[in-house]
């Protein structure tokens, strides 16, 4: 038992590394890291989401949907995994199925604005742009000082023709980031 504790402990040592590794670029050392890790501990599902993003980077949409979907059987509460489904999904166009995963991912993190901005996409890629409107706006004073959530709201204004309010937010996103030269040629 002593064994099997360290044994396990050694393969969470190992996640901090292996996503360094991705970090730096180094994809086939995360693959050697991962397959030692999950040699050790197969149930940890946050390997097989490296392990997926791994492959969406090298373009193998097919196994990362694999991985992700299998980082959900482990771990269902694992928000990344359902997230990176979400970009597989939306990659193939399937948006519906995309936007349930983000909201899964979003409804496990809140806390995450990519997450948010990523259902906010999908809603309007189903053409239900109100509903993306009515959902980032209601996140403003929460996530108070992000860039991102206003351009998207600013650019889904200007979408609907309503182009006060889509400069108010482009202006707000510029002033909370005054060297971004997208969000100045988009104001």
């Amino acid at each position: 038992q002593a064994d099997e504790r360290y044994q396990k402990m050694r393969a969470r040592l190992m996640l901090p590394l292996a996503q360094q590794q991705f970090e730096a670029g180094d994809l086939d050392q995360v693959d050697r890291t991962i397959v030692e890790a999950l040699r050790i501990d197969s149930a940890n599902g946050k390997f097989h989401v490296l392990a997926g993003r791994v492959a969406v980077e090298r373009d193998r949409l097919e196994r990362a949907l694999h991985l992700f979907q299998h980082a959900i059987e482990v771990d269902s509460e694992l928000a990344p995994a359902h997230y990176y489904r979400g970009l597989v999904l939306q990659r193939w166009r399937r948006y519906e199925s995309a936007a349930t995963s983000y909201r899964k991912a979003y409804k496990l993190e809140p806390d995450r604005p990519a997450y948010l901005l990523a259902l906010g996409e999908m809603l309007v890629a189903l053409d239900r742009t109100d509903e993306a409107l009515d959902l980032l706006q209601s996140k403003l004073t929460y996530f108070e000082h992000n860039v991102g959530l206003r351009v998207a709201l600013g650019q889904l204004y200007a979408i609907t023709g309503d182009h006060d309010q889509a400069a108010m937010f482009l202006n707000e996103a510029h002033l909370l980031h005054p060297d971004d030269h997208q969000i100045q040629e988009d104001l």
